[in-house]
Parts: C-alpha cells; sequence; structure tokens
C-alpha cells in the first residue's frame, strides 16, 4: 500500500510525529469520498464511514501496530433482483508497519499459515490510514447480498432429484446431441 494521490480516502499520518503511547484518531470519509469508494467497490452507495484508530509505536519505534474498528451504512444490489440490499458494517481489525528498507522490491516473502503476516511497508515515513480502512471495509463487503425477498428456483444443489427429467438447455446440450449422432 503506497500512499498516493490516487486513493480516494487518504489520511497519511507521519510516524514522526507518533508519541510513544497510544495515538488516538477518528476519521470519517466525506461525500464526495464515500462515492468515489462506491465506485471503486461496485457497490450501489456508501452513507456512512467512520473509523476510530489507535496506532502504537512499538520495537523503538521500528514497528507501528494499528488497532482500528470500522463504521459504515452501505448499500449493496441484490445479486438475483439488484433490488438495493442496505447494510450496517462494524468490524474490528489490526495491521502492523514496519519499514520499506526490509522489502527488497521483487524478494520473495515466506508467509507461514501459523505465524503473523509480516508487517505492510511504510512509504515515505507515513501511513496512510485512509486507505487502510478502505481496505478493511472492502473485506467486510458481503459477495453476494440478497433483498430478504429474493427466490431464485433455477437451479438446485440439493439431492431432492428436481430438475433431473427437465430437457437440458444451450450450447452444451447441443454438443452433445451432435455427439450421440
Amino acid at each position: 500500500m503506497e500512499t498516493s494521490d490516487k486513493f480516494e480516502f487518504s489520511r497519511p499520518i507521519a510516524i514522526d510525529v507518533l508519541d510513544d503511547g497510544d495515538n488516538q484518531f477518528d476519521i470519517s470519509a466525506d461525500d464526495e469520498e464515500r462515492q468515489a469508494l462506491a465506485r471503486r467497490f461496485d457497490i450501489l452507495s456508501i452513507e456512512r464511514l467512520e473509523a476510530s484508530l489507535r496506532l502504537v509505536p512499538g520495537m523503538g519505534g521500528i514497528r507501528i501496530n494499528l488497532h482500528g474498528t470500522v463504521t459504515a451504512d452501505i448499500h449493496q444490489a441484490c445479486v438475483i433482483t439488484l433490488k438495493p440490499v442496505s447494510a450496517t458494517i462494524e468490524a474490528t481489525f489490526e495491521r502492523a508497519f514496519g519499514p520499506q528498507d526490509s522489502y527488497a522490491p521483487g524478494a520473495e516473502i515466506m508467509i507461514s499459515p501459523d505465524e503473523d503476516d509480516p508487517p505492510d511497508p511504510i512509504y515515505s515515513g507515513t501511513i496512510d490510514v485512509g486507505e487502510v480502512v478502505a481496505e478493511e471495509l472492502s473485506l467486510e463487503l458481503n459477495p453476494f447480498p440478497r433483498s430478504a425477498d429474493a427466490a431464485f428456483d433455477g437451479y438446485s444443489s440439493g439431492g431432492d432429484g428436481q430438475g433431473i427429467d427437465e430437457p437440458i438447455e444451450g450450447p452444451f446440450a447441443r454438443l452433445a446431441d451432435l455427439k450421440k449422432k
């Protein structure tokens, strides 16, 4: 994650201004930022996006730990009816940041499933906490939102035998017919 103007919700924080203890930051996205993030995540709208963040320097200032809570009110399109589906997201997360020098360009980084993830690099002495919040929001979005009244009867994965005797249609059915001939 590189700090830059390309992020829709950018809130860079210089690590050299952080106190030794906890550093509390509360951020929220304005209307323009929420609209840009909604386009980025291909959802209908983001009505509210707020985060409460705590940055804690550790290991002599070399590593920064971020503890955060993101809260958002969003609208996504139902995957069946395309009607708006409202959702409130409340999630906590933790991230660690370390010096960019420890990452050689193109170097292979070994990640063990039993260990913590390696720290994200700190670019130009700053951490863009807005982009971190945007990334965490994207991880919390429902990939298949469904409205309460949505019904999809076109497919059954159950073993009840429904649909077995119906003729199969489509290009592969025609290929199957050609194979029989």
